[in-house]
């Protein structure tokens, strides 16, 4: 018998989103924007920015208190609707 590839990173993510170990890599943070548009206040929450930024639901977790979401790539709803997800972490505010 042929001895088991070593598995590709791709691979080893979906492995482990079967079994339930997805490793988290987006901090989301819903709040309030005013709309460039419109001028109007509206409020993004959780599974709106998920939406927007095109991410999954088991990348991502929810920052609030006790969760500082450290390591990750910080989320957040944007004033001028630009939601291409970073290339790189900019650092926590």
């Amino acid at each position: 018998m042929k001895p088991a590839a070593k598995p590709t990173r791709r691979r080893k993510a979906r492995e482990e989103a079967l079994e339930g170990k997805m490793v988290k890599k987006y901090a989301l943070h819903p709040g309030y924007v005013i709309s460039r548009n419109d001028g109007d206040e509206h409020y993004i929450g959780e599974w709106q920015l998920q939406r927007l930024y095109g991410v999954q639901p088991n990348e991502c977790v929810l920052v609030g208190p006790g969760v500082a979401g450290e390591g990750l790539i910080h989320l957040r709803p944007r004033y001028d609707g630009n939601y291409t997800l970073p290339t790189r972490q900019r650092g926590a505010r």
